[in-house]
């Protein structure tokens, strides 16, 4: 009897964006519009305040995040198994080839007569599926491993395999068809007897959408197998070597396929090190070009580009690729290894595992370690199940954002949040958790929600198979940047840099300082910190006292948003008479609302006549 089967990816990584906004009062005669919000890349996953683009304000002022309510009615379901999910097992696998040269999607030549069928399959859908050289190799590959071992590898060889053969897409279906046949029937036979099956297979496992594809047949003994791989395509990306240049460098340039507000990219480094792709700065998107340095040791360098839509607050994987900075061959999969062997027998287990694990990374890193929020955790552990069921398709989509927003809110998380990761990562056939590192930080989404300096608390969700013959080990996790004790004149002091960066890019100079009016609004921030004053009433006093001391009108801003760094400032600060500026940076938690928020108390002021008069009658009469 002929089996049918099927198979998906088991990495899961969801990032949120970085807004910034700033609100303008006029004081004794100044002027100042309303400040639209200036929306950027985060290199980690953020959200922006309550009422920014693309959301919606719910009654409770939580945002676009559910409320705890919410969550716990998710939970109320029976929690998913991955019981049945398997795959086969292995330590290390050496590829045979030929790869195709470039990273990218380029139409495959010279098809064979089960490609024919693709071929066909995708003139069907023009613009849709391209039956691809890359995804040929992932075929082929992923077929010979069948044959030789009786089923598909995991989820960390399985993107190897699309990665060395230059695929760049970030999720993988498998389906096959296999079945006795005579062994003297050639391809040509077998595709005449099986040719309604393996059209059906084509045009029912592909999936919707715009997708890359390959199909590859092959004999096992006296079986024949068809063999089935698809990825969406959620971006075209410019056929590229997987050899950076000399300065270790790989220029990745592209489109998305849909209209997009942001496009960023991470690149592993090391065996633990990540960083963040730069963007080149005047191509329009839904075009992105980004420039990715990998470190010229390293035999392989995963680079994660991700997406974020209007109007939405969680991105999505436009790309996965593959680069080799050694320029090696490449070949030989090996599993990683981040410590002894380390079974876990269950899930608070694996949460006291893994957080000293991985603070015994980040000790090698010269990092503080992570304190386990074990409340949050808890929530997490919920919610675990049901974010991998959505991204397995077992249940519906939108509960994978339900959980990734609902974990970032972070509301049982002590102290203020200033910034949030969030990553997941399934580990099928073991229960160890080294395995499960090594999957988890193969690509760098997870290396930065466990290695940002910044993040010191942790949510850890595990998902742990009860049935020891058929064991999976998975987690959803969640890293949080918490306010702290920052030095006020620090913080200031990165504020005036920011700001300096924006005059001179309007090619002006930056104004002289006036620090009383500093130490004004330095007192009105404690005071919005420990509740005496909104935000809006402290900004009405300092700038009501700034106009009466300057006796000058002033113009009075308050700033907000997750970062220094993604605030715009009013462009009425930019007026060729503001002579005097003063600022105070801190951060307050808006009511209902989970996060803190970045605030800045922002004054500035013409010259007054009356302030130069007394300048000018205190200057000391000049030595001759």
């Amino acid at each position: 009897m002929a089996e049918q089967g099927r198979g998906s990816g088991r990495h899961f990584g969801l990032r949120l964006a970085a807004l910034g906004a700033a609100a303008a009062l006029a004081c004794a005669g100044g002027s100042g519009a309303p400040q639209g919000d200036d929306p950027g890349a985060a290199s980690g996953a953020r959200a922006a305040a309550p009422g920014e683009p693309g959301q919606t304000k719910t009654p409770a002022s939580q945002g676009p995040f559910p409320t705890p309510q919410e969550l716990e009615d998710l939970t109320d379901a029976p929690a998913p198994d991955f019981s049945d999910t398997r795959a086969v097992d292995v330590e290390s696998w050496t590829l045979e080839g030929p790869f195709p040269d470039p990273i990218g999607e380029l139409p495959i030549r010279d098809p064979d007569p089960f490609e024919a069928v693709l071929i066909e399959a995708s003139t069907a859908r023009a613009g849709l599926l391209v039956a691809s050289e890359s995804m040929r190799c992932a075929a082929r590959e992923l077929g010979r491993f069948f044959v030789s071992q009786g089923g598909l590898p995991g989820e960390a060889l399985q993107r190897y395999v699309l990665g060395r053969c230059g695929a760049t897409g970030t999720g993988l279906n498998v389906g096959f068809f296999h079945n006795a046949t005579p062994p003297d029937a050639s391809p040509e036979r077998v595709l005449e007897v099986w040719g309604s099956h393996v059209r059906r297979m084509v045009n029912e496992q592909l999936g919707p959408g715009p997708r890359a594809a390959g199909i590859w047949y092959g004999r096992r003994g006296v079986e024949s197998l068809v063999l089935l791989v698809s990825a969406p395509r959620r971006g075209r990306l410019v056929p590229v070597s997987a050899v950076p240049g000399k300065d270790g460098r790989l220029r990745l340039s592209g489109e998305a396929l849909r209209p997009v507000e942001s496009v960023n990219g991470l690149v592993n480094r090391g065996r633990l090190g990540w960083d963040e792709c730069q963007a080149v700065e005047g191509v329009q998107l839904p075009r992105f070009e980004l420039v990715c340095a990998t470190q010229k040791s390293d035999e392989i360098a995963w680079i994660s580009v991700s997406a974020r839509e209007p109007g939405r607050l969680l991105g999505h994987s436009l790309h996965r690729v593959l680069a080799r900075p050694s320029g090696g061959d490449a070949r030989t999969w090996r599993r990683a290894s981040y410590g002894p062997p380390a079974p876990v027998v269950g899930p608070e287990d694996f949460r006291v595992r893994l957080r000293d694990a991985a603070n015994g990374l980040r000790a090698e890193l010269g990092m503080e370690p992570l304190v386990l929020e074990a409340r949050e955790s808890v929530t997490a552990g919920r919610l675990a199940p049901f974010y991998f069921a959505s991204g397995l398709g077992m249940v519906t989509p939108a509960y994978a954002d339900l959980v990734a927003l609902g974990l970032m809110a972070g509301w049982e998380v002590k102290g203020t949040i200033r910034d949030a990761n969030l990553g997941a990562a399934l580990s099928l056939s073991s229960h160890d958790l080294d395995r499960w590192l090594a999957e988890a930080l193969a690509l760098p989404g997870m290396r930065s929600v466990l290695f940002d300096p910044e993040h010191t608390r942790l949510a850890v969700g595990p998902v742990v198979g009860a049935d020891p013959d058929a064991p999976y080990l998975g987690a959803i996790l969640a890293s949080y940047a918490l306010f702290g004790e920052e030095d006020p004149t620090s913080l200031r002091q990165d504020f005036y840099t920011v700001l300096d960066r924006a005059y001179d890019a309007r090619g002006l100079s930056f104004p002289r300082r006036e620090r009383a009016l500093e130490v004004a609004a330095q007192r009105e921030m404690t005071r919005i910190q420990m509740g005496a004053v909104t935000p809006a009433e402290a900004l009405e006093i300092v700038g009501h006292e700034a106009s009466l001391r300057l006796q000058a009108p002033v113009g009075a801003w308050l700033m907000e948003g997750t970062d220094l760094e993604h605030m715009r400032p009013p462009d009425a600060l930019f007026a060729e008479n503001t002579a005097f500026i003063a600022a105070a940076v801190g951060h307050y938690q808006p009511e209902g609302w989970p996060w803190g928020r970045t605030l800045v108390i922002l004054l500035s002021a013409p010259e007054s006549t009356l302030r130069t008069a007394r300048a000018e009658r205190d200057v000391p009469a000049k030595l001759h």
